[in-house]
């Protein structure tokens, strides 16, 4: 829902108006794209009223998703969202591209970051296949074949903040 995702947003600090062009923000597990089509939006609003090209937020979101079809899904969402504040559709398409991966957060995500922000999966460990656990348990020292993964982005998310970062995740 819209207003969770405004509140995860607003508690992590990242609000247009408040440099975040000038920072990075990673979201672990994209999905739809809700939490990114916000980005977006704010990110958009930031370079328009303060005249930054649109090429400035090229670098300030990083996204990860396992499933191909999600991050077709986010990276619409994104792009939707910059276009409707006055991008055009090929740059704006090229943008959200550019934050988007098909990828593992946990193995795939070296970014050093401002903010982290997200709703990370709350599956078992047991649930995923064997060598993701195992490669998940030789990424994170917290890691256990046994707990749950959501666990693991809380890990990993504070492990890529940089100082005074924030990480707001939906729980």
């Amino acid at each position: 829902r819209r207003w969770v995702v405004d509140l995860v947003l607003d508690d992590a600090g990242y609000r247009a108006g408040e440099d975040i062009i000038d920072k990075v923000v990673v979201e672990p597990s994209c999905g739809d794209g809700a939490l990114l089509e916000a980005i977006a939006e704010r990110l958009a609003s930031e370079a328009v009223a303060n005249g930054r090209p649109w090429a400035d937020l090229a670098g300030c979101v990083v996204a990860y998703d396992l499933d191909a079809e999600a991050v077709a899904h986010s990276i619409a969402a994104a792009g939707a969202a910059l276009t409707a504040r006055g991008g055009d559709d090929r740059t704006a398409r090229a943008i959200a591209s550019g934050w988007v991966r098909n990828g593992d957060f946990i193995l795939d995500c070296h970014t050093r970051c401002d903010f982290v922000v997200g709703n990370p999966p709350y599956v078992r460990a047991t649930d995923l296949p064997r060598a993701q656990r195992e490669a998940y348990r030789d990424t994170l020292e917290s890691f256990s074949m046994g707990c749950d993964v959501y666990s693991a982005f809380y890990d990993h998310g504070l492990d890529i903040l940089r100082p005074g970062g924030r990480l707001c995740y939906i729980c």
